[in-house]
């Protein structure tokens, strides 16, 4: 049997947004994760709290350069648990990392981690030869394709952005330009069910 080659670089893909779910928003737990990153990847940690910007705090920068994380956490819900991400070039040196460099599986083990989302994406260069009138096209047959091989209609271009499912679902597909004028991104984001499939390959 022939082995599949396929990963994310043979397809030019890049992971853009990493989240994990926490169990736990104890400083104590949190911090101690912070420290670890410090040590091992030479990331910097942040503690957000969305709904109180008061308790918002620096839990390690020692690092000029390599990896940022924010530890989201909601003190007003009542899930006692935080939100870590990486985004953008974060999420991808981390990635990159940690495929050579295993998690610690005592801090990082599925009873109390598990992962939250991981989006990703492909940038298409804009050639010369592109228009407007071509990329509106082609969003708008993209959607008349995809709308008639299903009962409801889960395609739609809105403001110039073609996108596939609604944010809030498993599965989220985008296509736009990027703001710069030179790449179109296609862009995927996977969570909750579709993201549980393969999360242990993280770890």
């Amino acid at each position: 049997m022939k082995e599949n080659k396929l990963n994310f670089e043979s397809e030019n893909l890049v992971v853009d947004y990493l989240t994990f779910n926490i169990e736990s928003r104890e400083p104590e737990r949190l911090q101690k994760i912070a420290d670890y990153f410090s040590k091992n990847f030479q990331c910097n940690s942040f503690l957000i709290d969305l709904k109180d910007p008061t308790k918002n705090r620096i839990l390690s920068q020692k690092h000029k350069k390599y990896c940022k994380a924010e530890f989201r956490t909601n003190s007003i819900k009542d899930w006692p648990g935080a939100i870590l991400s990486f985004s953008g070039n974060h999420a991808q040196f981390f990635y990159e990392t940690i495929k050579t460099k295993q998690l610690d599986k005592d801090l990082f083990d599925l009873d109390s981690i598990n992962r939250g989302r991981i989006d990703l994406c492909y940038d298409r260069k804009i050639k010369q030869s592109d228009s407007v009138q071509t990329l509106d096209l082609f969003l708008k047959n993209s959607c008349t394709k995809i709308n008639s091989k299903v009962d409801n209609p889960k395609a739609e271009v809105v403001k110039g952005v073609f996108r596939v499912g609604k944010r809030s679902s498993t599965n989220y597909f985008r296509v736009y330009p990027k703001s710069n004028g030179k790449f179109i991104r296609f862009e995927l984001e996977l969570k909750k069910s579709a993201i549980k499939k393969f999360q242990s390959y993280f770890f």
